[in-house]
């Protein structure tokens, strides 16, 4: 935050932030911001849109004696930007003598003061972007834990709690509840190795996880081959036997403008090109099983294994993360194991595919689930805008995932029951598919590979 940024703060803070000081007004609100900015050790972070403020926070290393801070910064314009408001109404100075004593600012220590999002900005993640902002600036100072108090009365004690805030204690304050809140620092970043193959699907699961300030990508392991096991040529021709041309030709085409557009520079954003950018290490493995490449992921030391991937991992690869292996299965479990599991739910009738998390044991698709959600199957959608769709949620379900486990949170797991295993889908099953009104790919899904 700037000093330009104070009367936008003051503003947003007399509309959003309950209590005392918005009853002094936006010209002392803008007065108290200008010399709250120039307190040493303040942290102060705006979020704009078209150059307006729509959020901000602040905090602080050491709290106590904020007030004297504040208004030893520059006391002029700060008590004269006081005399309006308690003219009008001298009531207005017993509440102040006691803000002054507010007892929070005779202890020692950090402290998030104030967070604020605009009313018709809010729900859509900037406060958790400001305050994660909040949380990365005290872990580079090397401080351990902060604090926060907040109204009783207020839905922001959810937020706190869902930011992994833990409530401490409770005072009265101007005949108010306040609660306390302490954010425990972990300075142990939650260490990753993601599993992978180079393709459309792989890019909406995996690219919400590189601005994620909880986690460290040690390494992205991409697939060198089509088929586990199996040579490019001999993938090739097992799975044009498989499946028959009709099929065979839509994830070749896929496969064709994945690489394609992969060349143009609207494709930047894409996962694969975004991880080279930020110096992530890309290593090609044709098999991740193989004494080698073991002992390279046991170097890495990795919590865990997150896998969108077209290897089978073996025990040995289990073995190697701390925490576990988490699978993305782009379909719902426990109904619909194995591959293609969206062209299986939609020749089913089925109404809905979908995607699940689950912990990876030996036998496919078995580990305790995670997370999983329903994608409904809507009438004219194709399987290819169908498969898309499952992994970008699947995506949107990781983050929320690690963000828990990284912030020490108990996951609780779903123990699967008997359920089915799909193969691959042979001719017929195509033929039935297309009979039925549905598409493998629309001349629409073009549109897939810019997002």
């Amino acid at each position: 935050m700037k000093a330009e940024d104070a009367e936008q703060a003051a503003k947003l803070h007399a509309a959003e932030l309950p209590g005392f000081l918005p009853e002094l007004g936006t010209d002392f609100l803008k007065q108290f911001y200008l010399n709250f900015l120039k307190i040493p050790k303040i942290l102060a972070f705006v979020s704009e849109e078209k150059g307006r403020l729509n959020g901000f926070i602040s905090g602080i290393e050491e709290v106590k004696d904020l007030t004297r801070k504040t208004l030893a910064a520059d006391p002029g314009p700060f008590v004269l930007s006081l005399l309006p408001p308690i003219i009008l109404n001298p009531s207005r100075i017993i509440k102040l003598l006691k803000l002054l004593a507010y007892p929070g600012f005779s202890e020692h220590g950090p402290e998030l003061l104030s967070l604020a999002v605009e009313g018709k900005f809010q729900r859509q993640g900037i406060g958790s972007r400001l305050f994660k902002r909040l949380v990365k600036e005290f872990r580079e100072r090397k401080i351990k834990q902060f604090r926060v108090s907040v109204y009783d009365k207020l839905p922001a004690n959810v937020f706190y709690e869902k930011m992994g805030c833990r409530m401490t204690d409770a005072f009265y304050f101007l005949g108010e509840r306040m609660n306390y809140y302490r954010k425990e620092q972990n300075n142990h970043k939650l260490k990753l190795i993601l599993l992978s193959y180079d393709s459309l699907y792989a890019n909406p699961v995996f690219s919400p996880l590189l601005n994620q300030e909880e986690f460290e990508i040690a390494a992205l392991v991409d697939s060198d081959c089509i088929l586990y096991g199996k040579s490019r040529g001999e993938s090739l021709k097992f799975l044009f036997k498989r499946h028959g041309w009709k099929y065979f030709l839509f994830k070749g085409l896929d496969q064709l403008l994945y690489i394609l557009t992969g060349f143009l520079a609207i494709s930047e954003s894409r996962f694969s090109k975004s991880v080279k950018k930020k110096g992530i290490p890309v290593i090609k493995i044709k098999d991740i099983n193989s004494p080698g490449n073991v002992r390279l992921l046991r170097l890495m030391k990795p919590d865990l294994l997150i896998s969108y991937f077209n290897q089978i991992l073996k025990k040995d690869v289990l073995s190697v993360p701390v925490l576990g292996s988490i699978n993305i299965h782009p379909g719902f479990l426990p109904q619909y194991r194995g591959v293609a599991s969206s062209f299986w739910a939609m020749k089913n009738n089925h109404p809905y595919g979908g995607v699940t998390l689950h912990y990876m044991k030996e036998k496919l698709d078995e580990g305790d689930i995670i997370s999983k959600a329903k994608i409904s199957i809507k009438p004219g959608i194709s399987l290819h805008e169908h498969n898309y769709l499952c992994t970008l949620c699947g995506g949107e379900l990781l983050v929320q995932v690690l963000n828990k486990i990284a912030r020490g949170e108990k996951i609780p797991v779903e123990r699967q029951k008997e359920g089915l295993y799909y193969s691959w889908p042979g001719p017929e099953d195509v033929n039935v598919f297309l009979k039925k009104g549905f598409s493998l790919i629309h001349l629409q899904d073009l549109k897939l590979y810019f997002e």
